[in-house]
């Protein structure tokens, strides 16, 4: 059981792979946020919630899937895990607490993650975060962050914003640097030609 704890940081936004060097970086360490249990597994992510979105969440590792987290990032109870994400496990029916690490590689149904407290230590001391390999058939969820986007990319197609999270603008007006780009449902700028919005004004973009 962990302790509520309600702890304010900088947000500091990062890249993708800035997060999950991060998450490499404690293996081997110590993490209690709260001082309560040892280095629960729940200590890993709230550190990581912390230095990267600014905040704290509460709860058991289980209680991840639907409370409140860094602003913009995002719970999915589906779909595919990716590296930096915070896979959240369930061990069975009898498990109340769950499970959770920070991914740093998926390879099919394999995820690999940085977790704390698998070393077997007695209940309420906790462990050093190491790294751990997993098939996904007790994965039940999994949280986003919100990464530093990476910005224009260009292709044979056209130009398009990664939003550094395996997302991008579609069916969309954005205000990018003072200016502003309309993408198409692909997820393309309309560049060079007119367009007619919702309200029938007619624009030029490109």
């Amino acid at each position: 059981m962990k302790m509520n704890i309600d702890i304010q940081e900088e947000d500091k936004m990062a890249s993708k792979e800035q997060m999950i060097n991060w998450a490499k970086a404690q293996v081997n360490k110590w993490i209690d946020v709260d001082g309560a249990y040892g280095a629960q597994c729940v200590d890993l992510a709230m550190k990581y919630c912390q230095v990267f979105g600014g905040m704290i969440p509460h709860g058991n590792a289980i209680d991840y899937l639907s409370n409140a987290i860094p602003s913009n990032w995002k719970h999915y109870s589906s779909g595919e895990i990716q590296p930096g994400d915070l896979a959240i496990w369930k061990w069975g029916s009898w498990d109340i607490y769950g499970h959770i690490g920070i991914v740093i590689e998926v390879n099919g149904r394999y995820v690999t993650s940085v977790e704390q407290n698998v070393d077997g230590a007695p209940v309420g001391v906790g462990g050093y975060a190491r790294i751990r390999t997993r098939d996904d058939s007790c994965l039940v969820g999994f949280i986003r962050p919100a990464y530093e986007p990476n910005g224009w990319i260009k292709n044979d197609v056209g130009w398009w914003y990664d939003l550094g999270n395996g997302d991008y603008y579609k069916d969309c007006w954005k205000l990018i640097n003072s200016s502003w780009f309309k993408f198409n449902s692909s997820g393309y700028i309309l560049e060079n030609q007119w367009y007619h919005d919702e309200e029938k004004k007619i624009t030029g973009t490109g």
